[in-house]
């Protein structure tokens, strides 16, 4: 079975030029995932629980835990995790105090 990204179907559905052409694609690939990602993009019903303005994203953070997360995901692979997250979560939480 062909493996195919939900970024890669809606890239194929962008693409496509007219609207039969869309619906085809979107009905060929068509899975629950896609599914719920198209009906909490565009139904009305659903409202999302996003605070009104600007979205409170704080740069420095966002580094941090891109580093935990990869350095995380390395270490599973070398079966030594515990080790690892606690000495970044050292390293986050003195960057943390000293904001």
């Amino acid at each position: 079975m062909l493996q195919i990204t939900l970024h890669e179907i809606l890239t194929k559905v962008k693409n496509k030029r007219t609207k039969i052409e869309k619906i085809k694609c979107l009905r060929k690939y068509d899975t629950p995932e896609l599914r719920s990602i198209l009906k909490s993009s565009f139904d009305p019903n659903i409202v999302w629980l996003l605070p009104a303005g600007e979205v409170p994203y704080n740069q420095r953070e966002f580094h941090v835990y891109i580093i935990l997360f990869r350095v995380v995901i390395l270490d599973l692979k070398l079966l030594n995790a515990n080790k690892c997250l606690l000495n970044y979560l050292n390293v986050y939480m003195k960057q943390r105090l000293n904001y």
